[in-house]
């Protein structure tokens, strides 16, 4: 069972691409609903609860029914910490969606994982203006790194039974500015073919 926070996060996230299809006032319901749904750590089944349940999925159908229909509803980016610090949660939300017929198509990172990588290999990271100056021995530890990531969260899905594949070929980017960051890039065109 999902803890709180994620469950209302993966119904969040299914209320992102609402304010398009629906009136703002539906909006408002729907999110005052979601900040309903109960707390499994310390929440009792009794019948009131079994009614509120009913009650939310019930309203809830409407937009499950919207999503449901795309392939891939919507892209979550996950920060490395959360890889690192609450995998578990990460992917019982991503099994509470997959359970519901959503597919999201999950960004990842992996900051904090590398910052370490790179301090052990002696490599102090380096900054400017807020973003990573990337070397080629920073890059080529960043790809390492980035795949082993990737392993370990579609392992985690795959053990719960969530179907998964990871893409490659899906941002191209032009550099930055390489003179200032190196290898650090900006995506100028999405490859929307290699996610369906």
């Amino acid at each position: 069972m999902l803890s709180a926070p994620w469950r209302g996060l993966a119904l969040r996230a299914v209320a992102k691409r609402i304010p398009s299809a629906v009136p703002k006032t539906s909006r408002t319901l729907l999110n005052r609903n979601l900040n309903k749904v109960p707390n499994t750590s310390t929440f009792r089944y009794s019948s009131t609860a079994g009614n509120a349940t009913r009650e939310i999925k019930r309203e809830s159908q409407q937009w499950l029914k919207l999503f449901s229909s795309a392939q891939n509803f919507c892209v979550l980016k996950v920060g490395g910490a959360i890889l690192t610090e609450h995998l578990d949660e990460l992917c019982r939300s991503l099994l509470f969606l997959y359970e519901l017929g959503l597919y999201p198509v999950i960004v990842h990172g992996a900051g904090p994982q590398l910052n370490r990588l790179l301090e052990e290999a002696g490599v102090e990271p380096q900054f400017s203006e807020g973003i990573r100056i990337t070397d080629a021995k920073t890059l080529g530890v960043a790809r390492k790194l980035f795949r082993e990531e990737n392993l370990k969260l579609t392992d985690k899905l795959d053990q719960l039974g969530v179907a998964t594949r990871s893409l490659s070929g899906v941002f191209m980017a032009d550099y930055l500015d390489k003179e200032k960051w190196g290898y650090v890039g900006k995506v100028s065109k999405v490859n929307a073919a290699a996610i369906s």
